[in-house]
C-alpha cells in the first residue's frame, strides 16, 4: 500500500471506541506498536477492531474482526472476562428464581460502568445462561469429536 495512504486502527465495544493512529512498515504496509499508556482505557472484554485506509477523502476498511483484550496479571482486582461476569450474575438470578425469591431486576458492574438488566424469565435467563456459556468456552454443549465406528471397512463391536 501506498505511503500516501493514511492507515487507523479502531477498537470499540459497546461504550467505547478509540483510534490508534498504524505507521508505514517500509516494505508497503503498516505497523503499529500500542504502549501501555495508550491500551490502559480500554478495560478487558471483547473488542470489535478494523483498520481503515483513507487517501484523498476516500477510505476502505482493509481489515476487520474481533480480539480478546485480557486484564493486566500485574493489577489488582477482579480477572474475569465480562461475559464471565455477566454468567455469575444471571446463574445467580436463576437460582433466586428456582428458590422463590423472583428477582425484579439485578445490575452487573463492567469495567466501563453498570449496566442495569430488567427482570427476564426463567427462559430468557436459560437462553442468556448458554450464550454466556458459550461465549466463556464453558459450555457443556461444545462441539466433540466422534470416535470412528468402522475400522479397515468393517463395523466394529
Amino acid at each position: 500500500m501506498s505511503p500516501d495512504w493514511r492507515t487507523t486502527l479502531h477498537l470499540t465495544d459497546e461504550t467505547t471506541a478509540i483510534e490508534f493512529e498504524m505507521l508505514p512498515d517500509g516494505s508497503g504496509g503498516f505497523e503499529i506498536e500500542l504502549t501501555p499508556a495508550q491500551t490502559s482505557t480500554l478495560g478487558a472484554g471483547t473488542k470489535d477492531f478494523a483498520v481503515k485506509a483513507i487517501k484523498d477523502g476516500q477510505a476502505a476498511i482493509i481489515a476487520k474482526g474481533r480480539l480478546e483484550v485480557l486484564p493486566d496479571p500485574t493489577q489488582a482486582g477482579d480477572k474475569r472476562t465480562q461475559a464471565e461476569k455477566d454468567l455469575e450474575v444471571v446463574e445467580k438470578a436463576i437460582r433466586d428464581i428456582i428458590a422463590g425469591g423472583a428477582v425484579q431486576s439485578y445490575q452487573i458492574q463492567t469495567t466501563v460502568g453498570s449496566r442495569q438488566l430488567t427482570r427476564m424469565t426463567l427462559e430468557e435467563l436459560r437462553a442468556e445462561r448458554r450464550r454466556l456459556l458459550r461465549m466463556t468456552g464453558k459450555s457443556a454443549d461444545r462441539w466433540r469429536p466422534i470416535k470412528p465406528c468402522f475400522r479397515g471397512g468393517r463395523q466394529r463391536r
